[in-house]
Parts: structure tokens; C-alpha cells; sequence
């Protein structure tokens, strides 16, 4: 399965880049992420809650010159991605590729995690513009600020 989404972001490409790409930023954007520990070699752990505990662990590498960023998992599903930032000193797009390999997910599972990308996209452009935070993510697709309550089924 590949996932592919993309945001505009009214802001420089630069300096949003620098903060996508600093890995203790990952819980500023990345919805139900609580805790990231990352060792000097890129091995990535993250912690939290999205509708259920989970933890991940996975590999970043930084492509500064290239403004990318790459990712895999370093065990469970099989998986890796890119983001990629490009533009030019007003407006930059965001974009993610997501491969996932192996077992796919059911039509349920799939959806969640096209909502969990578009989520993390749209807390990226909060965050850069500097017009709110990370928008959360429950397990039923379903996207809210904390600014409002949400309802679980």
C-alpha cells in the first residue's frame, strides 16, 4: 500500500524544514505521540496514545541538502516513507510518501492511517504558520485540536 499526501504551507521552506526535520519535534506534530527518544545512530522510539497505546521504533535519516527526510521501521509492519520539503522563501508544500509492505491493512485500517498522515500534515501547517497545534487523532478517523471534546463510540 502507498499513501501520498501533500499541504501547502504558508511559510519558507527553510525554516519549515528545519522544524520537521528536528527529531524532538516529532510529538509537536505527529498526533498521539507522547514521548520520542532518538540515540545517535537515528534509531527512533516514540510512545503515546492514538485511540490506544502504542509504541514504534523505527529509523530517521536527515537529507538536510535535499530538504528530505526518510524513515523505516526496525521491526513489526514493514514499512518506510518520506517527507519531503520544497519551495521557495514564502510558501513551501509538504509532502509525505508512506510504503507500507507485507500483510496489508483491512479498508478500516487504511482509512485511519490516511487520516493519521493528513492529520500530521495539517498540525505541520498549524504549527509553521503559527495559527494553532497539533490536531489529535482517535481511532475513528476523527480529528480534534482538544479545543473541543471528543466522543468516542
Amino acid at each position: 500500500m502507498d499513501i501520498d499526501h501533500s499541504i501547502t504551507v504558508n511559510a519558507p521552506a527553510e525554516p519549515t524544514f528545519q522544524f520537521v526535520s528536528d527529531p524532538e519535534n516529532l510529538r509537536q506534530y505527529m498526533p498521539g505521540v507522547d514521548e520520542v527518544r532518538v540515540d545517535e545512530r537515528g534509531h527512533v522510539r516514540l510512545k503515546g496514545d492514538a485511540g490506544r497505546p502504542f509504541e514504534s521504533e523505527g529509523v530517521l535519516r536527515v537529507l538536510a541538502p535535499e530538504h528530505r527526510m526518510e524513515w523505516h521501521s526496525a521491526g513489526g509492519r514493514d514499512y518506510r516513507g518520506d517527507l519531503f520539503v520544497e519551495g521557495d522563501r514564502e510558501t513551501c508544500t509538504v509532502r509525505v510518501h508512506l510504503h507500507i509492505a507485507g500483510p496489508q491493512p483491512d479498508d478500516r485500517e487504511a482509512g485511519q492511517i490516511h487520516h493519521y498522515v493528513r492529520h500530521t500534515l495539517e498540525s505541520i501547517q498549524h504549527l509553521v504558520e503559527g495559527k494553532g497545534r497539533k490536531i489529535e487523532h482517535d481511532t475513528y478517523g476523527a480529528a480534534h485540536t482538544g479545543h473541543e471534546p471528543v466522543h468516542h463510540r
